[in-house]
């Protein structure tokens, strides 16, 4: 199946109609995700997260995929997405394991929709020699997340919970970035 047949015609034409409402500013309204959070749970899905642009939303058929509805076009996980699309050919490996696989992306009225991996919450595991070498390389990842977010002119976000999420025990980077105010 492609990709981007996992996107609910439904959410599709709740933006096209207005219902679930995207925008080029620097907030995104709480009724507005709430609006989205309620639509999408009336089809079948299930919210994994929220944050003040966006939800997350299991896959009801395909279980280790994600979709991702962001409601602003300043948030900096746009920016985001398209540096992971860019870079993703030319980090070396030991950094691309720290980023999220990203299947398809589409930005419909300033909304982006975007299928993911799924991923863990992580949890409190041993110092072994592998994990502690996993961390080192996320940890060098993290200096080249803040060279380009330097360059982007964004805020760092990444030191919150929320945006570091596992596959296995491997720390994944879902959204380090955010607007200046």
């Amino acid at each position: 199946m492609e990709a981007s047949a996992l996107i609910p015609k439904e959410l599709r034409q709740w933006i096209d109609e207005g219902l679930v409402k995207g925008n080029t500013r620097t907030y995104s309204r709480q009724s507005h995700r709430d609006e989205l959070s309620k639509r999408m749970v009336k089809i079948g899905y299930k919210m994994l997260g929220e944050g003040a642009y966006s939800g997350v939303f299991e896959h009801p058929v395909v279980e280790d995929r994600v979709i991702k509805v962001t409601l602003s076009t300043k948030d900096g996980y746009h920016r985001y997405v398209e540096w992971v699309l860019m870079m993703i050919k030319i980090l070396p490996s030991k950094y691309r394991k720290h980023l999220p696989k990203i299947y398809h992306t589409e930005v419909i009225k300033n909304c982006r929709i975007t299928i993911l991996e799924k991923l863990s919450r992580g949890t409190a595991v041993s110092g072994s020699y592998k994990l502690r070498e996993e961390f080192l390389e996320y940890n060098a990842l993290v200096d080249v997340l803040d060279n380009a977010r330097q360059q982007l002119n964004l805020n760092n976000d990444i030191k919150t919970s929320n945006n570091i999420l596992y596959r296995h025990r491997t720390p994944v980077v879902t959204d380090p970035w955010s607007h200046k105010v």
